[in-house]
Order: C-alpha cells, then sequence, then structure tokens
C-alpha cells in the first residue's frame, strides 16, 4: 500500500512539473519531491534485488520497473550536470528535455501494474 501511495504522489508531482515546465515557473520545490520519491524507488529496487537475487529480473514488471528507475536516473543525472540551461541553449536541448518529459511520462505505466 505504502509503495502504491508513493505512485500516486509521484504522478502527481509529474503532472505538476509539466504544468511548471509549459509555463515556465521555477520547478525547485517539485525537483526535490522528485529527487526524493527517485530516491524512495531505488532503495526499494535495491532492496527487490537483494531480496530476490537474479529471480527479480524474470518478471517482466521488475524489468519494467528497474529500466524506468534506471531511466529516471540517467534523467536526473543528466539534468543536475549536462542540461542545466543557460548563454548557448540550443534547440538540442529543447528536445531533450521534451523526451525528458516523455520518459517521466512512461513512469505513470507503474499506476496500471
Amino acid at each position: 500500500p505504502l509503495m502504491g501511495i508513493l505512485i500516486l504522489l509521484n504522478a502527481a508531482n509529474i503532472g505538476w512539473a509539466i504544468d511548471k515546465e509549459l509555463h515556465h515557473k521555477d520547478a525547485s520545490v517539485q525537483e526535490t519531491i522528485e529527487i526524493i520519491l527517485l530516491s524512495i524507488f531505488m532503495v526499494e529496487i535495491g532492496l527487490r534485488v537483494l531480496a530476490r537475487g537474479l529471480r527479480f529480473f524474470r518478471s517482466v514488471w521488475s524489468v519494467f520497473d528497474f529500466l524506468l528507475i534506471t531511466g529516471a536516473c540517467l534523467v536526473m543525472l543528466l539534468r543536475v550536470t549536462v542540461l542545466r540551461p543557460g548563454p548557448g541553449t540550443s534547440a538540442t536541448f529543447t528536445e531533450v528535455v521534451e523526451l525528458m518529459l516523455l520518459l517521466r511520462i512512461l513512469r505513470l505505466l507503474r499506476l496500471v501494474r
């Protein structure tokens, strides 16, 4: 039940983030919430892998969760290190941000599960 609540909270946070990005508003609070939720999801995946070992990867949903969390971590890492907007920001940056939004929407598929 707790992880389901966190997934719903994450879905709301994704919607909030999309609204902020579309309206070019400050998203620092939303980003902090995203980092906290991502950290919790990373711990959960790590514990599941430790508990089940390689059997974890036999479940399609477990692999899906693993790929979503790994992708979210990579997007967060890129956002923090490489993709900070500034002078000389090109259309490529905009395209990457749009791709990040699509990846974040994919995380909503966890709700279907």
